[in-house]
């Protein structure tokens, strides 16, 4: 890989402002390079905000399936962004990282990997608190009352751990140019005397991820249903070296009327389709 080629990366003046890092939409356009830069940075399309009709989503496959999605996805990123930006000068990748569209970029990054660690840390959850997904998954018996739910499927508890372990072991594969790329782009907006937010923290992902509840006295916020997509609660946590601190607060975080988290919903309304293909 090209990971060698950050390591004397050295921060250049910038006059880009960096966007607010955020989970939503930034009010007002920040304003991109008076140069257009060397190559497209896109990770996904806009994706609309939810309606006052939307309801949980009742067809979210089984955890394998969910996570059988990263490895391409991660494989993306790296062609169309990283790979790109190893082979600019120095100068140029400064100015690349500055700029509105590659702060986007990497926040949207992040957010993916921190949805993979939820997957993670919540796929025994689900089969516990989705009671769809468990009895259409459960095999049993019929006994004097009818069918008994057994445990989930042998062969679809296998196919989770095969799934949990290629995706840690590619994003700890592209783990330390990620981590170099984000120690750059804060530097590089830090030197543009923009003021912003910093990005990050850089998910560390662990085939075994506890959960972890937080109190109210740490922001916790209980919620009747679990998160549809990841079967996490709305109070539950995976810890400071995988997300950075909630702030749930008025939809940036959870979406009542859904259920989810916003960025498990963002995720699940942007791969969907790819679902039906495999």
């Amino acid at each position: 890989d090209n990971d060698d080629a950050w390591d004397d990366f050295e921060v250049q003046p910038s006059s880009h402002a960096p966007p607010e890092a955020t989970q939503k939409k930034s009010q007002s356009a920040p304003v991109e390079p008076s140069q257009p830069l060397p190559f497209s940075i896109t990770l996904s399309p806009s994706i609309p905000d939810i309606s006052p009709s939307d309801i949980p989503p009742t067809t979210i496959p089984p955890p394998a399936l969910l996570l059988s999605l990263f490895p391409s996805i991660i494989a993306n990123a790296q062609s169309s962004f990283f790979n790109p930006l190893a082979a600019q000068p120095v100068s140029v990748r400064s100015n690349i990282l500055a700029s509105p569209s590659a702060q986007r970029f990497l926040n949207a990054y992040l957010l993916i990997g921190v949805v993979a660690a939820r997957l993670i840390a919540g796929r025994k959850a689900r089969w516990k608190r989705d009671q769809i997904l468990a009895q259409s998954m459960r095999i049993g018996t019929a006994g004097g009352k009818g069918m008994k739910l057994a445990g989930v499927d042998k062969g679809e508890v296998r196919k989770e751990e095969r799934e949990v372990t290629e995706v840690v072991r590619v994003w700890r594969q592209h783990l330390g140019r990620l981590r170099s790329v984000v120690t750059a782009a804060n530097a590089a907006v830090s030197s543009s005397g923009g003021g912003k937010e910093r990005i990050g923290p850089v998910p560390e992902l662990q085939e075994m991820i506890p959960l972890k509840t937080a109190t109210q006295l740490d922001g916790g916020v209980p919620a009747p249903r679990p998160c549809a997509l990841c079967g996490m609660k709305r109070d539950e946590r995976v810890g400071e070296k995988l997300e950075a601190p909630v702030q749930d607060w008025l939809g940036e975080w959870w979406l009542d009327s859904l259920s989810m988290h916003r960025s498990c919903r963002n995720f699940w309304h942007e791969h969907k389709d790819a679902l039906q293909t495999k």
